[in-house]
């Protein structure tokens, strides 16, 4: 099965990140292909990622680490500031909580975020009004 996760944060650290690199290690052991979008820094220190594809001047290149791909981790260029729910340190970014951050802030990390999701070779296509497939 070919399963697309979205996670709009990282792989390290507490709560959700964990929980979601737990997840896709559970989902490539079972042998499905998973593509994960998500902004972790450092996803080739996971031992379940075998690709990844950064949007470098707006075009995707995907750079294999190890045959075969099973999982690939997408990372839009959002710039050096996370917004965050719960306030906690990354190295080489600035996370900050939302009600921390002005809309002027926010606007341009969903403005670099939005045209790469959409444009993910994996990103579901709707086939009806009422219906998304793959």
């Amino acid at each position: 099965m070919r399963v697309l996760v979205f996670h709009g944060y990282l792989l390290h650290g507490t709560g959700s990140n964990v929980y979601n690199a737990r997840l896709v290690a559970a989902l490539v052991g079972l042998g499905h292909e998973v593509h994960l979008l998500c902004q972790d820094r450092e996803p080739e220190d996971l031992s379940f990622v075998d690709a990844v594809g950064n949007w470098d001047g707006g075009a995707l290149a995907v750079r294999t680490l190890r045959e075969p791909v099973r999982c690939t981790v997408y990372r839009p260029d959002i710039g050096d500031l996370l917004p965050v729910y719960v306030a906690d340190r990354y190295a080489g970014i600035e996370a900050r909580p939302f009600p921390d951050l002005s809309d002027a802030e926010v606007d341009p990390t969903w403005a670099r975020t939005s045209p790469p999701c959409a444009r993910s070779p994996h990103a579901p296509r709707p086939t009806s009004p009422s219906r998304t497939t793959w």
